[in-house]
């Protein structure tokens, strides 16, 4: 399956938008633990204990910074690839999405090649005529 530039762009402003959001994510699980343990110390309650993580909040955080670091790694592996087309795709190359026999007769009005090369070119071009017995 061949990607389109939209489509790569579209993937790299959600991978940007994963690594900002992120470390927001991290920072309310992380202040929510500390207060729910704080407050229940000063009433007395000492449910989360003096205030520490609890094992299943440290393995949250830390598999929200291991997502994180792959969306940074994807991000940068798109962002690459998009630099990589953005260099390589010579507008030559990609025929801007014309026929090829509008392309031929650009070239031709634009002097570079001959009327002889646009004539043997669009022969070739052309789809073979049948001969139809009368």
């Amino acid at each position: 399956m061949k990607l389109t530039n939209r489509q790569l762009f579209f993937m790299l402003a959600l991978l940007i938008l994963v690594i900002v959001l992120l470390p927001i994510v991290i920072g309310m699980l992380v202040g929510n633990v500390l207060a729910s343990g704080m407050m229940g110390n000063m009433m007395g309650s000492g449910m989360m204990g003096s205030g520490q993580i609890s094992g299943g909040s440290w393995g949250m955080m830390m598999a929200l910074g291991s997502l994180r670091l792959i969306a940074i790694l994807a991000a940068l592996i798109i962002g690459g690839l998009l630099l990589v087309r953005s260099l390589t795709d010579l507008p030559s190359r990609r025929g801007d999405g014309a026929p090829p026999l509008e392309l031929l007769q650009r070239r031709y009005a634009a002097g570079e090649i001959t009327q002889a090369d646009y004539e043997r070119m669009r022969q070739e071009l052309l789809p073979p005529t049948t001969l139809q017995p009368r």
